[in-house]
């Protein structure tokens, strides 16, 4: 999660709403000495986030696949917010839609 939230330059308020971690939590991971588990929400998030970062480097290729979550984006599922923030903004509801999105364009639909 720290290497994904650093290749998205993803800030700390930006990493912590997306992985749905305190902010003590997440800089104990970035350290390297998180010992707790993660509750059902937090593990579906970060599956999500997993799987969007696995597509989008299948999709793309290098800087665009890394910069993709934090550029605007004029397509109807962000109106013109980046991914990032349509994801904060909407929550798990949103990190799925956003995870399906990156499904459907490696599938051409």
């Amino acid at each position: 999660m720290v290497q994904m939230a650093k290749i998205w330059s993803l800030s700390n308020v930006e990493a912590t709403s997306l992985f749905g971690v305190t902010l003590v939590n997440w800089d104990r991971m970035k350290a390297g000495a998180f010992k707790g588990e993660f509750d059902e929400d937090q593990m579906t998030r970060i599956a999500h986030l997993l799987g969007k970062f696995k597509g989008l480097n299948m999709l793309f290729n290098g800087p665009l696949a890394d910069g993709w979550p934090k550029r605007a984006n004029s397509g109807s599922l962000f109106n013109g917010q980046s991914p990032v923030t349509s994801m904060i903004e909407g929550g798990l509801p949103s990190i799925k839609k956003v995870k399906l999105h990156i499904e459907a364009l490696r599938c051409g639909a």
